[in-house]
């Protein structure tokens, strides 16, 4: 592949990237949660379990109860066929405030397992109906320029994330992070469900090339 070919299918990548409105907040939403999750949840979550919990057992209950969460999920994606899919994934992903929220007001490990549980399914169904619309709204010819800039989001978030972690603990404690981390999801998939196009990626045949 020469670099004006290569030049010129970034360029019809980009355009057709930028010119789906609920494709490309979508992306920038996702980046933002997932960089507050990993902060939250994947710096921080340790570090809080042997404060307020029995340390690595805890830890590993909690990426136990997480991990479950994950195979309830797919169960539950094969028997419900939600009809508007985005809305679906953008809502399904904000239950990663949960433990977040649990484990940055210090409750009880019982909630917290359960608040993951419930992440994990949230997370697992939001993969799927996502990964649906995806397929059925970007046509057949544009899915690996698409796919690529989405990827590109989502790599940004874990330097990202780790790096506002960073900053942020040497102002907050760390239950406050995990607070803001919380907090920060849930705005996101607010502002992210403000926008139009969000509703009409929905359970349809697959968009004409």
């Amino acid at each position: 592949m020469t670099v004006h070919s290569a030049l010129s299918d970034l360029r019809a990548g980009w355009a057709g990237f930028r010119s789906r409105t609920w494709l490309w907040t979508y992306t920038v939403a996702g980046m933002i949660v997932v960089a507050a999750w990993l902060a939250g949840f994947q710096m921080l979550g340790p570090l809080l379990a042997a404060e307020l919990y029995s340390g690595a057992g805890s830890w590993g209950l909690v990426q136990g109860a997480f991990a479950l969460g994950l195979l309830a999920g797919a169960l539950v994606c094969l028997w419900w066929k939600p009809y508007r899919l985005l809305v679906v994934a953008v809502s399904t992903a904000s239950l990663l405030f949960l433990p977040l929220t649990a484990m940055g007001l210090g409750l009880p490990l019982p909630v917290v397992l359960v608040a993951a549980l419930l992440a994990g399914i949230g997370l697992d169904v939001a993969i799927v109906a996502w990964t649906t619309a995806f397929q059925l709204h970007i046509p057949e010819h544009e899915l690996g320029r698409a796919g690529s800039f989405n990827s590109v989001g989502e790599r940004l978030a874990i330097p990202l994330g780790y790096l506002l972690a960073a900053l942020a603990a040497g102002t907050w404690s760390d239950r406050d992070v995990l607070l803001v981390c919380a907090g920060v999801i849930v705005a996101t998939t607010v502002v992210n469900l403000c926008v139009r196009d969000v509703y009409r990626v929905n359970r349809a045949a697959r968009q004409p090339g």
